[in-house]
């Protein structure tokens, strides 16, 4: 497979960017996607994407004079739709679905609701997992992290693929720093999590050593970038008469400043175990063996049945 290098790493976004997005959050689609709590935002540097569940339903760009925005194809296939097709052994009778099949015109919050069922659809465990975590995480800056390095892709043309890790969010630290701590999630049944009768190390640790030797690679750019983009979402955000966490707030007015601390620290998520799972003699000492292994770098591993319930 040819390799790509990638060379910086910047998630915030240019000012001119910013500006467009206060200006369209007096009214219209983006001031809905604002107010709509159960979405969430991640800058991308020179995008955003509007993450429901861990699909993007709208990427969002500045165009010359406003913003430009898309959305896939199949997030316009209305959910609603229950009607039957007429089929003759050869031929559906798909004439009607042109007028019905899709959503054409956008029509306020019900629009984006309809999208948001039609992308739920696409959604797996560990997306609607980590989606639920960031949304009742508010101090969760970043999600589904693409990391910079030597990344592959098939054939040119074909979307880059690197490492990504699943969320970051800020933490204090004493009283004039804001750590970056990454989140790596798995869903309890998850191979990567490795098993204590495989007795051999999860495969999950050797995708956090890999996270942590890119992100001390490049220490430099992450700080600088995040600093940008806290400041980006509290613009944003209060464009749209909104507060950001505290902590973004104080790294944006620069009461604080972002650290990535000593070392990286990306910690293990898991959830999506029920009560008897949970007691299981095989898991608990699993767990014990995870928890062991991720504190020998500074990581530690936060495991919660429900997701909705889990607070960083």
């Amino acid at each position: 497979m040819p390799e790509i290098t990638i060379k910086n790493f910047d998630r915030s976004l240019p000012d001119h960017f910013v500006v467009k997005l206060e200006e369209a959050a007096e009214k219209g689609w983006w001031r809905d996607v604002l107010e709509d709590r159960e979405l969430v935002i991640a800058l991308r540097g020179k995008s955003l994407n509007v993450y429901w569940k861990g699909q993007s339903i709208f990427k969002v760009e500045a165009g010359p004079l406003a913003l430009r925005a898309s959305t896939h194809e199949k997030f316009l296939l209305d959910p609603k739709l229950s009607g039957q097709i007429a089929f003759d052994g050869e031929r559906f009778d798909v004439t009607a679905l042109g007028t019905k099949a899709f959503l054409k015109s956008y029509e306020g919050p019900k629009s984006i609701a309809l999208m948001k069922r039609a992308a739920g659809i696409y959604s797996g465990k560990e997306k609607s997992g980590c989606h639920s975590i960031a949304i009742a995480n508010p101090q969760v800056v970043d999600v589904e992290i693409a990391l910079p390095g030597t990344v592959e892709r098939n054939e040119p043309g074909d979307e880059i693929t690197s490492p990504r890790i699943d969320l970051l969010a800020l933490e204090p630290q004493g009283t004039d720093k804001a750590r970056l701590v990454f989140w790596e999630a798995k869903d309890f049944k998850n191979p990567e999590l490795g098993s204590i009768r495989s007795r051999l190390p999860a495969p999950v640790l050797a995708q956090i050593a890999t996270y942590r030797a890119i992100l001390e690679a490049y220490r430099p750019d992450l700080e600088k970038s995040y600093t940008r983009l806290c400041s980006n979402l509290r613009r944003i955000r209060g464009a749209g008469g909104q507060a950001v966490h505290p902590l973004v707030d104080e790294v944006a007015i620069g009461a604080r400043k972002i650290t990535l601390g000593d070392t990286p620290q990306v910690n293990l998520v898991v959830f999506g175990f029920d009560a008897g799972q949970k007691q299981y003699a095989n898991w608990q000492a699993h767990r014990a063996a995870l928890e062991q292994a991720l504190a020998s770098d500074g990581g530690r591993l936060h495991a919660v049945g429900d997701p909705k319930g889990i607070r960083l």
